[in-house]
């Protein structure tokens, strides 16, 4: 701006001292004098514009920035690279039996939209002279919209296992055993405006209320239990942004279980404002405060699907909470995040040495939640370990093994699938050469995808396997000993109280053949109507 008002001004001053011939020298230095105190002045202007005008940015465009054209990781193929890796901001929608035929018709339409309208935002095609690298960042691209929510395979402690009470100590994590202890458990949920998207036809807002309903089934009778919002007031423009902001509260106080109490207070609750993560963490940690007990077990859970955008420092807060000397169990979902926001997300979870899981969906938010019914078990029933115990937990392990096959191939073909689609949408819109093999290449890249992700799970759960035949085979030589049965917390086998497969949010074995039957005469009902 600067040299082209300069540029100007010269030219001026030359085209003036040809018409006159009598210009002095100090009417020249005064004459470039205001030509430049001008351009300061526009510069000035200029500047203060950008920056109302990035300060009047909505929250929404905050969180997402640069979004499908921005700095997109490279895919990390290796397992916990798989499992902890982004998910895209529309993955393939899972179907579920509880689901009506016309109700997943209109699920995988909203999904197909949205897929659509993100990949008609990618800027740079992909035209004939593309490179490798080009084709790589394209892949990515469509992996920032459509990339699986890859679940890890469970581990043996979710198959069900035993504690033995000469042990006194968790098998696998070495960690002390304490029976009784008192669960203090504060949920931070995110109310800003973006929890207003939908998700497989519900709002987000809607999935974590009735997500926080499932979870609150599986604590203790005598844990105490409150409620935290932000961004509940004011909106998610620039305008509402102080309102907002200082919408942080406890809508209800941590006290004894009242599930019904808290579906109440959660219920006029609606998603409207900005993003204050530092001082939900410095706020659930006052609130946690008074429960210093020795048996005391104190849970924060942070609900968010973005990053601060208040003005705090989450990152600080969490240290704070780490290096306070707290019993906190701290914990962050990422709910519906995309590559950019989960990577702070984690970055806030580390400083607090807590624990960090982003989830895509109504079954992988309710999954994540149940963490804290697993944190909060501290009651123990003590028994012989007979030969019928070691046949249950043998019976519980097979159909934990069988069911995590199940779900981590679905995974990885709805992906494929996914992908398939998204190139093809791109390649019609002509953002994409058919010249020298160009979409051909892209295809390639996207099959190979699937079949390293195939074989990578595929030696995952040949550890499990084995991993499960030794345990099994180290109960035979304790038989005998006093021990407490840890049931199944499995998130895939329909026997399991954690259950959050295509039943739909918990249930058992028979709700999911009940389920089964009522969309097999739905689709018959169908196909006659046709």
């Amino acid at each position: 701006m600067i040299k082209r008002i300069l540029a100007l001004a010269i030219t001026t001053v030359l085209l003036t001292g040809n018409l006159t011939g009598c210009a002095t020298k100090n009417e020249e230095s005064s004459e470039a004098q205001t030509t430049m105190a001008s351009s300061k002045a526009e510069e000035t202007k200029e500047t203060k514009n950008e920056e109302q005008k990035k300060k009047a940015l909505g929250e929404d465009e905050i969180q997402r920035g640069k979004g499908v054209n921005g700095v997109l990781k490279s895919p990390d193929y290796s397992y916990e690279g798989i499992v902890n890796g982004p998910v895209g901001i529309y993955p393939s929608p899972r179907q579920r039996t509880s689901y009506s035929v016309p109700q997943w018709v209109d699920i995988t339409n909203e999904w197909r939209d949205n897929m659509k309208a993100e990949v008609d935002k990618i800027e740079k095609p992909l035209t004939a002279s593309a490179t490798d690298e080009d084709i790589d960042y394209f892949l990515n691209q469509l992996l920032y919209i459509v990339g699986s929510d890859y679940s890890a395979i469970e581990g043996i402690d979710r198959f069900g296992y035993v504690i033995f009470k000469n042990d006194m100590e968790d098998p696998f994590t070495k960690q002390s055993i304490v029976e009784n202890t008192q669960v203090n458990v504060e949920i931070v949920l995110d109310a800003s405006g973006s929890m207003a998207k939908k998700i497989e036809g519900q709002t987000m807002m809607d999935i974590a209320k009735n997500s926080i309903a499932e979870v609150l089934k599986q604590l203790p009778a005598n844990a105490k239990v409150g409620l935290r919002v932000f961004g509940h007031k004011g909106d998610n423009t620039d305008a509402g942004k102080t309102e907002s902001c200082g919408a942080n509260e406890l809508i209800y106080p941590i006290e004894t279980l009242n599930a019904e109490g808290i579906a109440a207070a959660l219920a006029p609750i609606q998603p409207t404002g900005w993003t204050s993560i530092a001082a939900s963490i410095k706020n659930g940690v006052q609130d946690l405060s008074g429960f210093q007990g020795e048996n005391d077990v104190n849970i924060l859970y942070i609900i968010t699907d973005g990053i601060e955008t208040c003005g705090g420092d989450p990152v600080a807060a969490a240290k704070e909470l780490k290096d306070g000397g707290t019993n906190i169990v701290f914990g962050i979902i990422g709910f519906n995040v995309d590559a950019a926001q989960d990577a702070l997300l984690k970055e806030i979870a580390a400083a607090g040495e807590g624990y960090y899981s982003n989830a895509s969906d109504a079954g992988g938010l309710t999954a994540e939640l149940y963490r804290i019914g697993e944190a909060a078990n501290s009651v123990y029933n003590w028994e012989p370990l007979t030969q019928i115990v070691c046949l249950n937990l043998t019976t519980s392990h097979n159909n934990g093994l069988l069911h995590n096959k199940m779900s981590i191939s679905g995974e990885n073909i709805n992906e494929n699938a996914a992908l398939s689609e998204a190139a093809r949408y791109a390649y019609n819109k002509k953002m994409i050469s058919d010249k020298n093999g160009v979409y051909d290449k892209l295809k390639g890249k996207i099959q190979e995808r699937r079949d390293i992700i195939n074989q990578i799970l595929e030696e995952e759960y040949q550890k499990r396997e084995t991993e499960s035949k030794d345990y099994l085979a180290y109960l035979e030589t304790r038989k005998g000993e006093e021990v407490a049965i840890v049931k199944t917390t499995s998130r895939v086998n329909p026997f399991s109280d954690y259950y959050i497969g295509p039943g739909g949010i918990g249930g058992d074995i028979d709700d999911e053949q009940k389920d089964g039957e009522e969309l097999n005469s739905e689709k018959e009902e169908s196909m006659k109507n046709e």
